[in-house]
C-alpha cells in the first residue's frame, strides 16, 4: 500500500487515526501487510508524518518527521476469545520538538511495544508494555509506559453492564540535569478531547470503568 493513508496499530495508543475527531490523522508512507489464516499477521512500514494546514486539502508531507518500523501478531489458540500477542517496533526521527523546559531539538526515538489481549468469559483483559530509547539533542532517552485493563461483563443483567479497572503508568523526567530524558512520548495518540485521561507521559492513573448498553445500538 503506497500513498497518503490512515495508520492505526494494536490498542491505538502509539498510532491512532483519531476516529471520531474533526481532524483525522494520516501519513505518507509505504506499507507491506500480510495476514495468514493460521493466526499470524503483521507487516512493515516507512514514510513521513504530515504537516497539517488550517484549511481543507492542504496538508503537506512533513520531511522533518520520518518513521519506519514493523509489527507482528499471533492468535494463541482457536476461537474468537483466544488471546492475541502483538509486537511493534518503530523508529521516529523528528528534526525539532520541545519537551517541557528543555530546549527544542532533534528527537530520534526507538519504541518497542508488547501487547496481550483476550477474553475468558465473562472476563476480558488487556496488558501493554512500551519501552523507548534513543536520543533527544545530547540527552539519552530512557522512557517507558505500562497499561493494564481487566473487566467483567454481566450478560444476564439488564443493559449488559461491564465493570472494569484500568491502570496506566507512564514515565516522566525526574532530573533535568542527569543527561537523560525520561519523558514517555505517545507518538500519534488520540486527541485530548477523545481520551479519558490527561495524557500518557508522567502519569499514574487508576481508573474504574462502567459500560452499559441500554439498546443494541447505544453504548454508554
Amino acid at each position: 500500500r503506497v500513498g497518503r493513508q490512515e495508520f492505526g496499530v494494536g490498542g491505538f495508543r502509539l498510532f491512532d487515526m483519531r476516529e471520531g475527531a474533526n481532524a483525522r490523522n494520516a501519513m505518507d508512507m509505504v506499507r507491506v501487510i500480510y495476514d495468514r489464516p493460521d493466526g499470524w499477521s503483521g507487516g512493515a512500514f516507512a514514510g513521513y508524518a504530515l504537516r497539517e494546514g488550517n484549511a481543507s486539502w492542504d496538508d503537506a508531507t512533513n520531511y522533518d518527521y520520518r518513521l519506519y518500523g514493523a509489527m507482528v501478531s499471533r492468535v494463541l489458540g482457536a476461537g474468537g476469545t483466544a488471546p492475541k500477542l502483538e509486537l511493534l517496533y518503530a523508529n521516529t526521527d523528528r528534526a525539532v520538538t520541545p519537551f517541557d523546559r528543555q530546549v527544542a531539538g532533534r528527537d530520534d526515538r526507538d519504541t518497542l511495544s508488547v501487547r496481550l489481549t483476550g477474553k475468558v468469559a465473562p472476563w476480558d483483559y488487556e496488558v501493554e508494555a512500551v519501552k523507548q530509547w534513543g536520543s533527544f539533542r545530547d540527552l539519552d532517552i530512557d522512557a517507558w509506559f505500562v497499561t493494564a485493563v481487566g473487566g467483567r461483563t454481566f450478560p444476564s443483567v439488564k443493559w449488559t453492564p461491564r465493570i472494569a479497572l484500568r491502570v496506566d503508568v507512564g514515565s516522566g523526567d525526574k532530573n533535568p540535569n542527569d543527561g537523560k530524558l525520561n519523558s514517555f512520548n505517545p507518538l500519534f495518540p488520540q486527541p485530548a478531547a477523545l481520551r479519558t485521561d490527561l495524557g500518557f507521559a508522567n502519569l499514574v492513573l487508576v481508573q474504574p470503568e462502567v459500560t452499559v448498553r441500554p439498546t443494541p445500538k447505544l453504548t454508554l
